[in-house]
């Protein structure tokens, strides 16, 4: 009877323990593919990092990790992993919305009131970078960026034409710096219990240099049914 107990608790033991590493993956193989992701970042972009985690991603049984790049601050995070054909990385996306929020955010902390965020958020169309050492600087790649800014109250709260001639201001300081890549949307606050308002301003990079004036905007103010 004994023997029988112990191969129970065997079984038991095995299947626990494998269920505890399809979810968790194992901590030495995530540490050791964490200083390989490293070291490849390091060598491919010709940078230093520092890893502030690793990971394991149970849904694809593959092991990351989350980079800082060294002199760029906190705000410079992304991501590496392990793949069965390589490793993929985010470093490139994240470099250009990081350089972009450099130039862009601070011209909308300045000019902008009402504010509830501001930042690059995705890239509406482009390629990736696949080459290797440094990356070129975002607005010499082929990519179109997005630039998001939500308000912090919905239309009716505010004066329009206030919020019009503050994103004017950030238009015209955005084509002194020579920004041609780059759409940019405005969009009122967004309360999660309630239907979501239809209209918000996009501005396509290629009607950044046609705003001359303040009046322009209007002409780029969407409704979306």
């Amino acid at each position: 009877m004994k023997w029988f107990t112990g191969i129970v608790l065997t079984i038991i033991l095995v299947l626990g323990g494998s269920f505890i590493i399809h979810f968790t993956g194992l901590p030495w193989r995530e540490k050791a593919i964490g200083k390989e992701l490293q070291e490849h970042l390091e060598q491919k972009y010709n940078i230093k990092t520092n890893i502030k985690e690793t990971y394991y991603n149970f849904k694809y049984g593959t092991y990351g990790a989350h980079f800082y790049e060294e002199g760029k601050g906190e705000r410079l995070l992304f991501r590496a992993e392990k793949i069965n054909d390589g490793i993929e990385d985010t470093y490139d996306e994240e470099l250009w919305f990081w350089q972009l929020n450099k130039d862009v955010s601070p011209i909308v902390k300045k000019y902008i009131s009402n504010l509830d965020s501001y930042r690059a958020i995705s890239t509406t169309y482009g390629n990736k970078y696949h080459g290797h050492g440094s990356i070129p600087h975002y607005k010499d790649v082929g990519d179109t960026f997005l630039y998001l800014i939500s308000l912090n109250k919905k239309w009716d709260e505010i004066d329009e034409q206030i919020v019009h001639a503050e994103l004017f201001h950030v238009i015209q300081e955005v084509q002194k710096q020579n920004i041609t890549n780059v759409d940019i949307e405005l969009a009122p606050f967004f309360d999660f219990t309630k239907p979501v308002d239809p209209k918000r301003i996009y501005i396509p990079k290629s009607s950044l240099h046609e705003i001359k004036m303040k009046e322009d905007i209007v002409k780029y103010v969407k409704v979306d049914y």
